[in-house]
């Protein structure tokens, strides 16, 4: 049991002072407060770090767990990422949407100005089959 300790202003983890000062990229902010996992939410990797009381810290993203984070509090900060990612991928989803349907349309339109000058053009062939056979005719 910790006695003392500081907690993390982004993940709720808690260190014992001197712990927190072995892991890699910590900000102390006040006697009870830092950031052992703001630096590290980009990185996309998963960074393990084993403090002096075998204590190993895992941060992937934005999910920072240690020895003595619960397992209903790790569920609920995985079901947040989940969450998260859903609506990104949603997000992305209605933006993929309306790029196919634009070029749906985009599409139609084209082919129907297409339609348009096949017709101008079989009108124009059949003009000057005409006077091709008007002119031969009056020679």
């Amino acid at each position: 049991m910790v006695v003392r300790s500081l907690k993390c202003s982004s993940c709720d983890s808690e260190y014992h002072p001197s712990c927190s000062m072995r892991v890699e990229g910590v900000k102390i902010i006040s006697d009870t407060t830092m950031v052992c996992c703001g630096n590290r939410k980009e990185s996309g990797g998963l960074l393990q770090v084993e403090n002096g009381d075998n204590e190993i810290s895992v941060v992937e993203n934005k999910i920072c767990v240690n020895s003595e984070t619960k397992q209903q509090e790790l569920l609920i900060k995985i079901l947040a990422e989940l969450e998260d990612k859903f609506d990104q991928s949603n997000g992305n989803n209605a933006l993929l949407r309306f790029k196919i349907s634009t070029l749906e349309n985009e599409i139609a339109y084209r082919d129907k100005k297409i339609q348009q000058l096949e017709q101008r053009m079989n009108m124009l062939k059949k003009l000057m089959n005409q006077v091709q056979t008007t002119s031969g005719v009056i020679q």
